[in-house]
């Protein structure tokens, strides 16, 4: 087999300036849009720090010392959070200027627009000053949004891999009976769902304390303006906390029926292409339709629930903002 000719990374000769602004990929974009598509040969080498072997490496050896100092109770998640320790966290740190920047957008909108009042006795030059730190502040806020996402996505994706590796690893240690006894459709699914999992989790663990904090500054600025007021924005906001937490544990539920289900179904479609001659012979083509169609029917109504669970809670996320303003300005109206 002949080697992949090399295509070094220009990541790795990237200025701090070329990374952070990520015109180093601007090579890459102009070949796409010459040639209409990117083949393998256009794709550049993999970086060091995001090979397979070495991030296999770092997770399987903490997997080891798990099990060696918990036989009876290793758990991979204690492992996994032994080898990343406290990375996600510290990229979730971006989202505390983003916040801040969120914050404090209105506020200066809310203090310029005193500038149109009638007899408004602030100078043009302030004027100028809080539209151009508004601006600078709406800056801010996206390239921090960008920079979580972007720092977020390859250390999520950097994990799956470690996972996708340890299952590979695996697999070639299993023996001929157990391989017969999960087939390669079940592997190929814990490979394509079940790994990915953990790459989900990461990108939306930082939203678990980002949200209180949210919860927190959003009631004292609340209160420092309407004072009183405050408590009913405070009691939506913990009615939809209960309704998104119902929501999740109900998410939790139908997507581990959905896997028991499609792990069903791809063990039986496994075992009708092993055993396509003896289908054939005996005729069971429409019996084994029937009961894929069934499966795969089950299958499709879970994630059904899940799109429409998906989608009440998404809703709930958007509407939150006017929902409380409206909330409030019709409790000030009525009382």
């Amino acid at each position: 087999m002949e080697d992949v000719q090399s295509h070094p990374n220009p990541f790795l000769r990237a200025t701090v300036w070329s990374r952070v602004s990520l015109s180093w990929i601007v090579d890459l974009i102009n070949i796409s849009h010459k040639q209409g598509r990117l083949y393998f040969h256009n794709l550049y080498d993999i970086l060091p720090q995001h090979k397979s072997k070495l991030l296999t490496g770092k997770l399987e050896k903490r997997w080891l010392d798990e099990v060696h100092h918990h036989e009876d109770s290793a758990s991979l998640l204690r492992a996994t959070a032994h080898t990343i320790r406290w990375t996600p966290i510290l990229i979730g740190f971006i989202l505390i200027p983003l916040k801040i920047a969120m914050i404090l957008q209105p506020l200066l909108i809310i203090y310029m627009m005193k500038y149109f009042e009638p007899c408004s006795t602030m100078s043009t030059s302030l004027a100028y000053l809080l539209a151009v730190f508004s601006f600078l502040l709406f800056l801010s806020s996206s390239f921090c949004h960008h920079a979580f996402y972007y720092l977020i996505d390859i250390f999520a994706m950097k994990v799956r891999v470690a996972y996708q590796g340890l299952i590979y690893q695996k697999v070639l240690r299993l023996s001929t009976h157990s391989l017969n006894a999960f087939g390669s459709g079940q592997i190929t699914n814990v490979f394509s769902n079940d790994a990915t999992q953990i790459e989900m989790a990461l990108i939306s663990m930082n939203f678990l304390w980002n949200a209180l904090t949210d919860i927190i500054a959003m009631t004292f600025l609340f209160w420092y303006f309407i004072e009183y007021i405050t408590l009913v924005a405070i009691g939506y906001t913990i009615i939809t906390v209960f309704i998104t937490f119902v929501i999740g544990h109900f998410l939790v539920h139908f997507r581990i029926k959905v896997l028991k289900v499609a792990d069903e179904r791809i063990k039986i479609m496994s075992e009708v292409i092993r055993s396509m001659r003896l289908i054939k012979m005996y005729c069971w083509e429409v019996a084994l339709n029937r009961n894929i169609s069934r499966i795969r029917k089950h299958e499709i109504i879970r994630y059904i629930f899940i799109l429409i669970l998906n989608t009440i809670s998404v809703t709930l996320s958007n509407i939150y903002s006017h929902m409380t303003f409206l909330i409030i300005i019709v409790h000030v109206n009525l009382f």
